[in-house]
């Protein structure tokens, strides 16, 4: 009778065990799916300030005033901006493999579109040498140039390192 016992409390307590392991799994990803969603609300704010032709053409107008200017270039550095951080912490695996995979079809997009690229070119070029050293990067824009790298040469770019960090993401 008390072996009978023991091992229905086992089996209850494996249960149990699975059944919290997986509400923390539930809870994990409903935390980066949050997360995620914060960079998604960030870039359509962000793009909002893009022009469309830009966008949907590659171009920008010749006509544009000195503000309309500013105001297009601040939109630029800060989608550049957001992207630098968007593939940093997805190096690091904040952002999920499955979220990833449909954000670098749009940055991959946007890389191969000639508007994105010469802002960027120009972005780059205007920074301050050694800005970002701070963080471990040689160059400002150091995750978003080389990820234009790859898409330029129409390659899938996934910052994680090694075959084994992707496998446990």
């Amino acid at each position: 009778m008390i072996a009978i016992v023991n091992t229905v409390a086992q089996w209850a307590t494996a249960v149990g065990a699975g059944i919290v392991a997986f509400q923390l799994w539930q809870t994990q990803r409903a935390l980066r799916a949050t997360y995620e969603r914060t960079f998604v609300e960030r870039y359509e704010r962000i793009i909002a300030d893009v022009p469309l032709t830009a966008v949907l053409e590659g171009r920008l107008s010749e006509t544009a005033t000195d503000h309309e200017r500013e105001v297009i270039e601040r939109a630029f550095f800060n989608y550049f901006e957001l992207c630098e951080e968007e593939l940093y912490f997805r190096k690091l695996g904040r952002i999920s493999r499955r979220t990833w995979a449909d954000w670098w079809e749009g940055l991959a997009l946007h890389f191969r579109n000639d508007a994105f690229s010469s802002q960027l070119e120009e972005l780059a070029a205007r920074s301050i040498p050694g800005h970002a050293e701070t963080r471990g990067r040689p160059t400002r824009f150091h995750y978003v140039l080389e990820a234009r790298r790859s898409a330029i040469k129409e390659e899938v770019f996934d910052p994680v390192e090694g075959w084994w960090r992707r496998t446990l993401r």
